[in-house]
């Protein structure tokens, strides 16, 4: 995994803080999606910068396309402290890796079961990535972190499910 500047670093866990999201966890999703290569692009899907920002996406954030991102903001901090932070605050909070994972990968699998499978054109395109559960060990193993079993989920992942639901539907509608 790359090594970051102090300022790098300094962003990383700056970004990670206002997402209240666990920084090794941000990290190893940059590191699997781009490199940490702030002009890293897909030669498939075209997708660009540190979280591979598509260009519907980018086009919904205000910009013309995920390439305005890489040029207005050419630098790691530069991007972490702008559109991955902007682009991520709209879906917290993150109770589970699973959640900061899928808001990148596929957002409306961010609270599902573990082993749900994606649609078959998620998985057409995205060879051996079937579940949530695929993609957060992809991730996992490319920072050399440990892999999840499904059953490892089990009653934490229930419990963070429940209060990640409490926090989006019941209360803000008593605040």
């Amino acid at each position: 995994m790359k090594t970051l500047t102090a300022t790098e670093e300094q962003a990383l866990q700056a970004v990670a803080a206002a997402l209240r999201a666990d920084p090794a966890s941000l990290r190893a999703l940059i590191n699997f999606e781009s490199g940490w290569k702030p002009d890293a692009k897909n030669p498939f899907s075209g997708a660009r910068g540190l979280i591979q920002f598509m260009h519907a996406t980018a086009r919904g954030m205000g910009y013309k396309d995920a390439d305005e991102i890489v040029s207005k903001y050419p630098t790691i901090e530069a991007q972490l402290r702008n559109p991955v932070l902007s682009y991520l605050s709209k879906y917290k909070p993150f109770p589970t890796e699973q959640s900061l994972y899928m808001a990148v990968y596929y957002p409306a699998a961010r609270q599902w079961p573990p082993n749900q499978l994606f649609p078959d054109n998620v998985q057409k395109v995205n060879p051996g990535i079937k579940t949530p559960l695929d993609y957060v060990n992809y991730v996992r193993r490319n920072a050399g972190m440990q892999l999840i079993k499904s059953a490892a989920l089990g009653l934490p992942f229930v419990l963070a499910a429940v209060a990640a639901a409490y926090y989006l539907l019941i209360k803000p509608r008593f605040s």
